[in-house]
């Protein structure tokens, strides 16, 4: 495993220069339902993050486990950071990391809450520092879902989501707990004409902390998603580091 935080800075030297890319696992620690644990978006992030850079041999970063999670404040654990503190904080991190030879970065980003932030902190290393960075997220990769949950998409500690951390965490999971469909919103978040509306997870899902479909809920399934994930983002490593800017 490559692990950044396992490594002694000599094994460092000089490692950047032959392979300037570095990976940077993103979470969350917050609500994810009766059944969840706290820390599934960080816990998914981290071991993709790991699995991938392990068989790439880059170099993976430690996790940044706390994120943009102010909407489920409600809900008893839940940590978070203003958005603005989260975009400084990552910002740092990757120019700390452009230091030591850095030029290219990968985000796999565990929580959508993260999602603005780190697309701005990526035009910024664009544009200020000629950082090339990208950010991935799973749930979002209609191409990977299709293949495992036909037609399924993700909401917030619904079936898929759970499937996933499954996967990785199953001791931490209590399938069993899954809230009936009757208690759970299908959509995130409120829409008003069609269109969305701020609103805390509180708003729509005030007893569960749960959106999405919680029917589709597979401990196989959820195995398949994270080995397809896992070659995806190898080969998106692979990608990124022979990419050359034109």
């Amino acid at each position: 495993m490559v692990n950044l935080a396992d490594l002694r800075w000599p094994e460092l030297n000089n490692h950047f220069k032959h392979d300037p890319l570095a990976v940077i696992p993103i979470g969350s620690t917050e609500q994810h339902g009766p059944h969840a644990p706290l820390g599934t978006d960080h816990y998914i992030a981290e071991e993709l993050a790991k699995e991938a850079a392990k068989n790439t041999g880059a170099i993976c970063c430690p996790i940044i486990a706390v994120g943009v999670s102010s909407h489920h404040r409600h809900f008893s654990g839940t940590l978070y950071v203003p958005e603005r503190i989260f975009e400084d904080y990552v910002l740092h991190i990757c120019l700390s990391l452009n230091f030591h030879g850095v030029n290219k970065i990968l985000f796999v980003n565990g929580h959508g809450g993260n999602s603005a932030a780190l697309a701005s902190v990526a035009v910024k290393l664009k544009e200020q520092h000629k950082i090339l960075t990208i950010n991935w997220e799973w749930w979002r990769d209609s191409s990977i879902l299709s293949t495992v949950f036909p037609g399924g998409s993700v909401a917030h500690a619904d079936g898929i989501e759970t499937s996933m951390i499954n996967s990785f965490k199953p001791d931490l999971v209590k399938p069993e707990l899954l809230p009936s469909q009757e208690k759970v919103p299908r959509e995130w978040g409120r829409k008003l004409k069609g269109t969305s509306i701020p609103s805390d997870t509180t708003d729509f899902s005030s007893e569960t902390g749960v959106a999405g479909d919680v029917t589709n809920f597979s401990a196989v399934k959820g195995i398949e998603l994270r080995k397809a994930c896992i070659e995806h983002l190898e080969d998106l490593i692979t990608a990124l580091r022979n990419f050359q800017e034109s």
